[in-house]
């Protein structure tokens, strides 16, 4: 690999010449990191190069190519030249992929960015790991508590009746500091994971990740396969608070300053090219085409100016070597010539002209110290010294032959980049895109509606054949053949018309439009068989018989979600949980405060959760409306008991359900008047059926009673008697 020629993949549009090859030194000391070509550089683009032949060789570049001109509505050239020869407009091109690829995108978005959870759920693992310092701290809290216990158990034993109480009364103390010790260790365990929750939830919405898993969820869905770097540190610029001294005290002020935050990217499947014969992402080194603007850079090595122990690795002065030679951009990167596809495609300047960004090639993998060594990497992120022959996981950038960029990555930590897929085809690193699986369909629809256009135009207008051309006389004075309608032709008799019979005659071509507006149909329930994503999935009405119904239309709804429960298990399992476990041990690693540092494990129930609460939710609302309208299970459960069925409902809408659901002494307030209401109304019934039985009318008193509904104190001031509990009724009463 290494003694092997290979052409220089860096190209400006002026020159074509490679650039230029420095010997490597053979002492570390004397690496000139600011010249090009060192030997890390030479291996970063042999591993390019290898990747981007067995991508073009294995049909990855025709896939990607054919699902960018399907979510564009474009045919290929060779398709245009076809379009062009039948006089059709190469625009028409049936939407029905990109509408499959768009129903699909508002699937998993309206999923994976309801209200009310993250993607993903902290929690302590079973048996947590705890730091000896807290189980010591846990340990003397159990001894205080046995020695208070021999303490009270008062002097010797008399008998062995005591013994055997005593030994049992032991055993069962013993069992439950047992018992107490582990729960404390998980009531440890817990508190570190939610300030953990905390942190990690702030990184990633600081270093970006919502909206770029937002854009993976855009690739997965058109080409079938989305890859997210993260996290990786960079030294970015924040608004940080300090307080400055005035006349009228000491007033906060936002500054800006430099500090290293663990950021998150979304990346083009274009761009990714992984190693031959991989199957996971972590196989073997992956390489990542990327951009640079000259001032992106430049920030970058301005940032860096005097960290020397800053968890890093721009190389300052190798950057602003790059950049004095390109100040202005114009560096490319010509893998092959699918690249020319990919611009024609996205519209960005195919031709020669220079573009404003530094193209280079990111590679994750593992090097050797010697290639750390050549370009002066002598220490790894713990401050150990780099080995010359061992292997070490590393994130490198190179530029134009520059190492700009490079990190050592802790072998605690896995490599920072994460992939998930549409559909997930066993043992291969790439999924199915849709526009693979839709190719059928889509053909059909494309060839029923050029038929349309074609037939429409020909049966609708109609052909003439004239079988007497150099006889034929126009008596209008227009062109002999020139139709129009009431033209009169006239003809002379000759050799070609020598039996008397018409001259010219109607060719008339048959409609079959309506065949191919069924093909039309036929093609869009094949695209849905072959995908698996219906149309009444977005809340298309055509469906007939039980989808009519509101359970029947739940329940085809249901069914047809499953092909993206499908694509959400993927997302969860190979790019939210790495990518959260790998947070979770950089700040592990990295990060100063030991109150967030526990045993964690991350579960995907947070964005699956979703899902199965809304089955439980439709599910919750038929018992809630059955229990409510049954005659004997309405009056039979408590009042707590529908608030219980109501309040997971109320939590899905993101409101204060303590503001809407009274608590519980509220609650045991509302049962007292109820109580007290239906004591009144029977007091009333019991009254009224004694009168109607003695056959007289109600006293005053009675009916005043009856009035106020079990309210005596009230009825007494109401008559004028001395309320309850005063003197004065007191004095009554005796």
């Amino acid at each position: 690999m290494e003694g092997e020629e290979r052409q220089d993949p860096f190209k400006t549009p002026d020159s074509n010449e490679p650039a230029a090859t420095v010997g490597v030194p053979s002492r570390a000391s004397n690496v000139p990191t600011t010249a090009p070509m060192t030997r890390l550089a030479s291996r970063v683009i042999a591993e390019f190069q290898t990747n981007a032949e067995h991508r073009r060789l294995s049909g990855v570049d025709t896939m990607l190519e054919y699902a960018a001109q399907a979510s564009k509505l474009r045919y290929s050239p060779k398709q245009k030249e076809v379009l062009a020869s039948c006089g059709i407009d190469p625009r028409n091109y049936r939407p029905l992929t990109l509408m499959k690829m768009r129903t699909a995108r508002a699937l998993l978005t309206d999923i994976v960015k309801a209200s009310g959870d993250k993607p993903y759920v902290l929690s302590p693992t079973p048996k947590p790991d705890i730091p000896k310092s807290a189980e010591r701290e846990i340990m003397q809290t159990i001894a205080q508590e046995i020695v208070r216990f021999f303490e009270q158990a008062g002097g010797p034993l008399q008998n062995e009746q005591q013994v055997t109480a005593f030994y049992i009364t032991v055993i069962q103390r013993v069992s439950k500091m047992y018992d107490e010790v582990r729960r404390r260790e998980d009531e440890w365990a817990k508190e570190r994971c939610a300030r953990m929750d905390r942190k990690i939830h702030d990184q990633l919405v600081e270093g970006g990740f919502i909206d770029e898993f937002n854009k993976v969820i855009g690739y997965v869905v058109t080409y079938g396969t989305g890859v997210m770097v993260g996290p990786c540190p960079r030294v970015v610029a924040t608004q940080a608070v300090k307080e400055e001294k005035t006349s009228a005290g000491y007033v906060p002020k936002y500054v800006r300053e430099y500090a290293v935050k663990p950021i998150y990217e979304a990346v083009s499947p274009w761009d990714c090219y992984p190693a031959p014969n991989a199957r996971s992402i972590q196989d073997g080194t992956f390489c990542i085409k990327v951009r640079y603007t000259p001032n992106v850079l430049h920030q970058y090595a301005e940032a860096m100016e005097g960290k020397k122990d800053a968890p890093d690795g721009w190389q300052v002065q190798t950057v602003r070597a790059l950049l004095s030679q390109y100040p202005n951009g114009g560096v490319r990167l010509e893998a092959d010539a699918y690249d020319l596809v990919r611009r024609d495609i996205e519209r960005n300047s195919p031709s020669g002209d220079k573009d404003c960004t530094l193209e280079g090639i990111r590679c994750f993998g593992s090097f050797r110290g010697s290639d750390l060594i050549s370009c002066g990497i002598t220490k790894t992120p713990d401050g150990d010294k780099v080995i010359y022959n061992r292997y070490y996981k590393t994130e490198t950038i190179v530029i134009a032959g520059f190492v700009v960029f490079c990190r050592v990555i802790d072998d605690r930590m896995i490599l920072p980049v994460a992939k998930a897929t549409l559909y997930e085809s066993p043992d291969c690193w790439w999924g199915d895109s849709l526009a693979d699986i839709l190719y059928s369909a889509q053909s059909m629809q494309n060839n029923a509606l050029k038929n349309i256009i074609v037939n429409g135009a020909v049966s609708s207008n109609g052909m003439f054949v004239c079988t007497d051309v150099n006889n034929a006389v126009s008596l209008d004075g227009t062109p002999a053949l020139a139709i129009r309608a009431g033209k009169m032709f006239g003809f002379k008799r000759g050799p070609g018309n020598v039996n008397g019979t018409a001259p010219i005659s109607v060719l008339q071509v048959p409609d079959t439009t309506a065949n191919q507006f069924a093909m039309l149909e036929k093609a869009a329930k094949l695209a849905e068989d072959d995908s698996g994503i219906r149309e009444y999935s977005i809340g298309s009405q055509d469906v007939s018989g039980a989808g009519r119904t509101a359970s029947g239309y739940a329940m085809m709804s249901e069914s047809a979600l499953r092909v993206t429960n499908m694509t959400i298990c993927d997302l969860s399992r190979n790019m939210i949980i790495p990518v959260v476990k790998n947070t979770h041990v950089y700040n592990l690693l990295y990060d100063n405060d030991t109150s967030i540092k526990g045993d964690v494990e991350v579960n995907p129930s947070g964005l699956m959760g979703k899902i199965l609460r809304e089955a439980e939710s439709q599910r919750r609302q038929q018992v809630t409306a059955m229990l409510g309208q049954h005659p004997v299970y309405s009056k039979a459960i408590p009042v707590e008991g529908f608030f219980e069925l109501i309040r997971p409902e109320l939590e899905n809408l993101g409101v204060n359900v303590d503001k809407i659901i009274p608590s519980k002494d509220r609650m045991e307030m509302y049962q007292m008047i109820l109580d007290a209401a239906q004591a009144a109304a029977a007091q009333q019934a019991q009254t009224q059926a004694q009168v109607q039985g003695a056959g007289a009318e109600p006293t005053p008193e009675q009916a005043n009673v009856a009035r106020v509904e079990g309210q005596p104190e009230q009825v007494a001031v109401e008559q004028g008697a001395p309320a309850a509990g005063t003197v004065a009724e007191r004095r009554g009463a005796a």
